[in-house]
């Protein structure tokens, strides 16, 4: 069975499989890549085996310590302030290793490859829905990304469409990709139709559907060969934004229900060491709402006391990666020095993701 044909949009619904309609660009009007992260394009957020009935379902009343239920908004609001501000610093779960040979090898291709100078470039499109990632005399690429709902397989996939433009004042009389074969992580159908006549200022558009089966898996790989007048004028290989962490897609959720989940999964909570964050990435505890959304603040701190040093933040957030209703916590606890503490609740089956997805939180906040 095509199993491409099976996919469905989560939101849209639309066909999933068509190459977007011949007016629909890649508006890149980026010069330097480096500016990148100072545009304000949306995040795109996302699981594992399947779960019936999550065991989130079940909206968990507040309670105080001798288990009465609160049942005014002003005394959930006290009372969960209390249990924050009680909180000790040091941030509870099981350390993992900082390291993972797949990010580290990760990691130094792309900064040894001639087609990507600049590993933030790199870090940006996995954190961003739609980013530029190269750009040569030649050809620019683009990519943008949204999470697919396989609901006959109750999958989750991840739809990359990328983008090539022809930047020189000659007609590429022919433009061939090839996608490498990634252990854990599956195309689901074969890449989309490329048109490989471009001429100078347009556009090909090729699509992409992966799923990710098990952890580690690596990320994709494009190699482009570009043909000029019959004769072969560049050719370029791209590691493609296909994090676990681009798997992430996040859920309305209160503080006091996130407080309350947390401490019932407390037995299966992992966390990272304290790492300094790339400042170009973040500057300020709300910089990681623009990555993740539906965040939340759980302590009562605002901006203006971050910055002088008074208070640490921390955010928290309910998503879900490969399967539907399958939900993993996330809480980010970031001091006034600026440094960073990474924390997943997970189901106890599912550790071993929880480890590598907090790894690659490192991979991609960590200062270099």
């Amino acid at each position: 069975m095509n199993r491409g044909s099976q996919v469905i949009e989560k939101r849209h619904r639309n066909d999933i499989l068509n190459i977007p309609h011949d007016n629909e660009r890649f508006e890149t009007p980026i010069t330097d890549l480096h500016e990148m992260h100072e545009m304000g394009w949306a995040n795109m957020s996302h699981s594992r085996a399947h779960v019936e009935q999550s065991e989130y379902d079940v909206e968990w009343p507040a309670t105080d310590r001798k288990g009465r239920v609160l049942e005014t908004e002003g005394e959930m609001h006290r009372m969960l302030h209390s249990r924050l501000d009680e909180e000790p610093r040091v941030a509870k779960g099981v350390p993992v290793d900082s390291h993972n040979p797949v990010y580290n090898e990760l990691e130094h291709h792309i900064q040894e490859s001639p087609a990507v100078s600049d590993l933030r470039v790199f870090k940006t499109a996995c954190l961003k829905e739609k980013c530029a990632l190269f750009e040569n005399d030649l050809v620019r690429v683009g990519v943008s990304s949204n999470v697919l709902l396989d609901q006959n397989n109750h999958k989750k996939m991840l739809k990359l469409i990328l983008f090539f433009e022809n930047r020189s004042s000659e007609v590429i009389d022919e433009f061939t990709t090839e996608f490498n074969d990634v252990a854990g992580l599956s195309r689901v159908a074969k890449p989309g139709k490329l048109h490989t006549f471009i001429e100078p200022g347009k556009q090909a558009k090729q699509q992409v559907i992966v799923a990710f089966d098990q952890v580690p898996f690596e990320c994709l790989q494009v190699t482009g060969s570009v043909n000029i007048a019959g004769q072969n004028a560049d050719n370029f290989t791209l590691f493609l934004p296909t994090l676990i962490t681009k798997f992430m897609e996040f859920k309305p959720i209160t503080a006091a229900v996130f407080l309350e989940r947390m401490k019932w999964r407390g037995g299966n909570t992992y966390k990272t060491e304290e790492i300094v964050v790339d400042s170009s990435l973040i500057r300020s505890p709300n910089d990681f709402k623009k990555y993740f959304n539906h965040l939340i603040d759980l302590r009562s701190a605002d901006e203006h006391d971050y910055t002088q040093n008074r208070r640490s933040v921390r955010l928290g957030g309910l998503f879900e990666l490969d399967v539907p209703n399958a939900e993993y916590l996330l809480q980010i606890n970031m001091n006034a020095d600026g440094q960073v503490v990474f924390q997943v609740a997970s189901f106890e089956s599912e550790s071993r993701i929880a480890t590598f997805l907090l790894q690659g939180l490192i991979f991609l906040f960590k200062q270099n």
